[in-house]
């Protein structure tokens, strides 16, 4: 596989045969190997990245897949953790109290997020949710 050779498609399928293993054992040792699903979505992600910038992979390209394969755990890690921290900041589903009327007939929707109860009850009942 030197720089000269032609980089077609031949050429990805022979480099997928060739490190598809070492690049998922990577990906799975990185993740945690019970993130199986997990880190064939990275191979793959790897091998898209490498057909993308196949021109500027060297003679040997494993130390490139191996970057790649890291590079691409590090950003799943990175989102994983962005939308836990979003997650936190919503706060849980049962925290949030939303006064809706079923009918539309009262008008009433409101609610607040973050653990406030509604402030709002709907004027044809009593109830949180009216059923009127």
């Amino acid at each position: 596989m030197g720089t000269e050779a032609v980089r077609d498609e031949a050429w990805h399928d022979d480099l997928y045969r060739r490190y598809r293993q070492r690049v998922m054992a990577v990906a799975a040792s990185l993740l945690g190997y019970q993130y199986r699903n997990d880190a064939e979505e990275i191979a793959q992600e790897t091998f898209t990245t490498a057909w993308e910038k196949r021109q500027s992979l060297g003679d040997d390209p494993w130390p490139w897949l191996y970057v790649t394969t890291r590079n691409h755990v590090n950003n799943r890690q990175r989102l994983h953790l962005r939308l836990l921290r979003v997650l936190a900041r919503l706060g849980s589903p049962g925290r949030h109290t939303t006064v809706v009327c079923a009918t539309g007939s009262c008008g009433t929707t409101s609610g607040r997020p973050g653990g406030r109860s509604a402030s709002k009850t709907a004027s044809c009942c009593s109830s949180a949710i009216c059923t009127r």
